[in-house]
């Protein structure tokens, strides 16, 4: 099987006992965009043989927005897909499908719905992740037309990126951690945003990948998304990938390296190797990996 039947396979627990791997970063600035981009990612794809093509995703809002009170939601539009921001992104699926995407999965990055507002604050999410819960506490009816905007746009986005060539849309979802937003508050702001895109993607034919954000977050919020493959992060986490594949029973699983671990960065071969071992071990149980 080529790369492309093999993830195929492997998302839906028809593999051969092969998995699959991907691992991605942000490249550097002046990849970000254009050719440039385009061909960052077909080195790294050639240069480390991985499974998939993560198509990076940095044609974010600019942060223009004027964002900086509730009452701002009023006025917010969400980036959409005649801006050059969404455009050039759509053309480096395509250029990337052209080139691969009769071997490979190519699989494009959606932030979503909490991730793209704060983008449009102009602040990192991380800088003040609880800024979106305030706001919305202060204003619901701004907020949750602010976020079902998004989640249109958003989904319209998704849609053309797999006409542009995209099989995946790995779709990067904010705001679940405990501390945040309730579960109340969660399902009724933040969720039928998030669903709303992905159902979008999969009426468009695309697999889906939720990737759930930061740390401490209730895993258990994602259970009825309609998404093929979860994934979070593995530090910090109340679940392991076991754990994981047995409240996602119908899903398949992505992950087990923990991005924050020196190895990754300095290690010899033999830990590296080590440490993918363990996470082999770990998802010992998971079909599909």
């Amino acid at each position: 099987m080529n790369k492309l039947e093999r993830v195929s396979q492997a998302i839906a627990g028809r593999g051969d006992g092969y998995v699959p791997v991907g691992v991605w970063y942000h490249f550097p600035e002046e990849s970000h965009r254009g050719a440039e981009a385009v061909a960052a990612h077909a080195k790294y794809f050639r240069d480390t043989d991985v499974d998939f093509v993560k198509a990076m995703n940095e044609n974010v809002h600019p942060g223009d927005a004027g964002i900086s009170t509730a009452i701002d939601w009023k006025h917010y539009r969400p980036l959409d897909v005649r801006s050059p921001q969404l455009r050039d992104q759509l053309d480096i699926i395509k250029r990337l499908a052209d080139l691969f995407g009769d071997e490979a999965m190519v699989v494009g990055t959606v932030h979503g719905a909490v991730a793209s507002m704060a983008h449009a604050t102009g602040r990192a999410y991380e800088a003040r992740p609880t800024a979106l819960r305030e706001h919305a506490r202060e204003q619901p009816e701004h907020v949750a037309r602010a976020l079902a905007a998004t989640g249109e746009a958003l989904a319209e986005f998704a849609q053309l990126s797999v006409e542009a060539g995209a099989g995946g849309i790995y779709y990067a979802a904010f705001g679940a951690e405990r501390d945040n937003f309730t579960d109340d508050e969660f399902a009724s702001w933040i969720a039928p945003a998030d669903r709303h895109v992905l159902a979008a993607a999969r009426e468009a034919g695309a697999i889906t990948f939720v990737h759930v954000c930061k740390t401490g977050v209730g895993l258990d919020r994602f259970v009825d998304y309609p998404t093929d493959v979860m994934n979070w992060t593995a530090r910090g986490s109340d679940l392991s990938l076991a754990e994981g594949a047995r409240l996602f029973a119908d899903k398949a699983i992505l992950g087990g390296l923990d991005t924050s671990s020196p190895v990754l960065v300095s290690g010899s071969d033999a830990e590296v190797a080590a440490l993918v071992d363990e996470a082999l071990a770990a998802a010992a149980d998971v079909e599909r990996f």
